[in-house]
């Protein structure tokens, strides 16, 4: 268990480190003088990343690491309502289960493990599919933000799949 927390870490770090060197070879995009609203449009668009948006505030993107593609879904919400108090809510399928299988007390014992050395985002179980889920304030993020989380994101599922799968398999 202990090896597995470790190399999830281990993962987290080499992705954060590949999106820092990446944004400082980025350049800097001019300042203004009237500060603009940010928005997930806006930032998926100055990351140039793949995406499909599927109404207002809610879209569809593709995130390729590693040989592997993850779909991650991202909406774009207030707070209570309040528009000072956006945030972004970014979510992917880890597994499916079988229409019919209960999931084990094994599977669900390892997720609470997984979830219990996230530092950021959680693992959730909703009707036949298990996500990883993550979120932030958007007031104070900018591309970067976006780009480790979605980084996180596809590497947190791609992880937990390695991690699941089995269980599934096994019903």
């Amino acid at each position: 268990m202990k090896a597995t927390h470790w190399r999830i870490i281990g993962r987290m770090l080499l992705v954060i480190a590949v999106v820092v060197s990446a944004i400082a070879f980025r350049p800097s995009p001019a300042v203004s003088s009237e500060t603009a609203a940010v928005t997930l449009e806006g930032m998926l668009e100055e990351l140039q990343l793949d995406y499909i948006k599927r109404g207002e505030g809610f879209y569809k993107i593709i995130v390729s690491i590693e040989d592997e593609t993850s779909m991650i879904i991202a909406t774009e919400d207030m707070l209570g309502g309040n528009p000072d108090l956006k945030l972004v809510f970014l979510y992917t399928r880890v597994a499916q289960i079988p229409e019919g299988v209960q999931p084990s007390r094994a599977m669900l014992k390892r997720m609470a493990e997984i979830n219990g050395g996230l530092l950021i985002g959680n693992l959730s179980l909703d009707g036949d599919s298990v996500f990883y889920n993550s979120s932030f304030w958007l007031g104070n993020a900018d591309s970067d933000t976006l780009a480790v989380e979605l980084a996180l994101g596809h590497m947190m599922r791609s992880d937990a799949r390695k991690e699941l799968l089995p269980f599934i398999e096994e019903e």
